[in-house]
């Protein structure tokens, strides 16, 4: 709800209030009356202070760069892809690679890239397609992943944050460990830079994929 529409709300209760106050109501309606014009004022101070907030500025010419650097990326890769199919003289059906930045654990930004090259169909390969994507299959264990990308945490404070406990939670926690996508140290469970990058390439390549227009591209060549 807006403030115009709180605002009203709150006047017409405070006349509804006033006009019981006069006939001498039950105190006890009355109370309840005020307590709800307190929460409505409360939420109109609240909505007010979020609306005076400096609002932070979006950085136009950053975008432009990062798009920039994606159409330049491309057309790497691209030529890259050309030349390794000349020097092998066999054909390429799929050329891919993900590439991923975030931050480290010592406050710098970490990187990352995955590269796969297929020359044939059979290249893809059924059985360790599915287990790889067997563990992130399990919305339980990507909140695992999430928590423990936000700080190393032991198992009591995964349950805490997941509602997981038990022979449950030791089941993912094992599936994630044996994928070496989580790390325990101590008591403590962690997941290294290399799963973050993961999940932010597995995002782009599930939902958020822009496919970018380049000139070895135009020429038939993949992208």
């Amino acid at each position: 709800m807006n403030i115009p529409a709180l605002e009203t709300q709150i006047t017409q209760l405070q006349e509804q209030i006033a006009l019981l106050k006069r006939r001498e109501h039950n105190p006890m309606n009355i109370q309840e009356l005020e307590r709800q014009l307190n929460q409505m004022q409360e939420q109109v101070a609240k909505l007010k202070k979020e609306q005076e907030a400096p609002q932070p500025q979006f950085n136009h010419q950053a975008e432009e760069d990062f798009s920039n650097a994606l159409n330049e990326m491309s057309n790497i890769f691209s030529k890259a892809v050309k030349d390794l199919k000349q020097d092998q003289n066999q054909d390429i059906i799929l050329a891919s690679t993900v590439v991923g930045v975030c931050p480290g654990k010592d406050g710098k930004f970490a990187g990352g890239q995955a590269t796969v090259t297929c020359y044939s169909i059979e290249d893809f390969r059924e059985e360790n397609l599915a287990t790889a994507m067997d563990v992130f299959s399990n919305p339980r264990r990507i909140n695992i992943i999430k928590n423990l990308i936000t700080a190393p945490l032991t198992a009591s404070e995964i349950t805490q944050k997941t509602g997981l406990v038990g022979g449950q939670l030791y089941h993912h926690l094992g599936i994630l460990e044996n994928a070496n996508l989580i790390e325990k140290s101590a008591e403590k469970y962690s997941a290294p830079e290399t799963t973050q990058l993961m999940l932010g390439g597995l995002m782009a390549l599930t939902g958020g994929m822009r496919f970018v227009q380049t000139e070895e591209a135009n020429n038939g060549l993949p992208a």
